[in-house]
């Protein structure tokens, strides 16, 4: 059948190779000469290892973007004074006890929200924005159209009270019906 020897032999090479969707499979014949072969066992291992390293660095970066990233409420972080009443809705203060909070400390910070003797721990600081002239009617029933805030206006719910950011470092507090404005002593 075989008409030479040189020719069996190259016969049965191929006999002990496998073609498997067009990678070669091995049989006992060396194929990569001078490569070494990576068992399932270390290739699991190693895609393990790969895995957890990609973990770690995905860790490793979060809490690095996470450290460089500027929290949404720095605006209004820091030590105020109240400066000035700036009016008010329907309030149960009257004039001369609004006047006394003139020159009164806010504390504001991510843990807590201080004002006038009261403490809110663990203040939400929930935002959102509406149109100043409508928000300010229908919640406090206040006409607002002479004080300084923007349109539209940025309410802050500090849970207790609520907050409304006029500037950088000027900030107007309702409290009891009354509008103050608070100044920035200290970030």
């Amino acid at each position: 059948m075989y008409k030479s020897n040189f020719q069996r032999g190259i016969r049965q090479d191929q006999e002990k190779r496998e073609v498997c969707y067009g990678f070669i499979k091995r049989t006992g014949v060396p194929q990569n000469r001078g490569k070494r072969t990576i068992s399932g066992k270390e290739m699991k291992t190693s895609l393990v290892t790969l895995i957890r390293r990609l973990l770690a660095l995905a860790f490793f970066l979060s809490i690095a973007g996470s450290a460089n990233a500027k929290d949404i409420n720095d605006d209004i972080y820091g030590l105020w004074k109240i400066r000035s009443v700036m009016g008010g809705g329907i309030s149960s203060l009257s004039e001369h006890k609004a006047r006394l909070y003139i020159g009164k400390i806010v504390i504001i910070n991510a843990d807590k929200f201080v004002f006038n003797g009261k403490t809110c721990l663990h203040p939400p600081y929930s935002r959102s924005v509406d149109d100043v002239d409508k928000y300010f009617d229908r919640e406090w029933r206040a006409d607002v159209t002479d004080t300084p805030l923007p349109n539209p206006v940025t309410i802050i719910d500090a849970k207790c009270n609520f907050l409304y950011p006029i500037r950088k470092n000027h900030i107007m507090i309702a409290e009891d019906g009354v509008f103050f404005e608070a100044v920035r002593i200290k970030k």
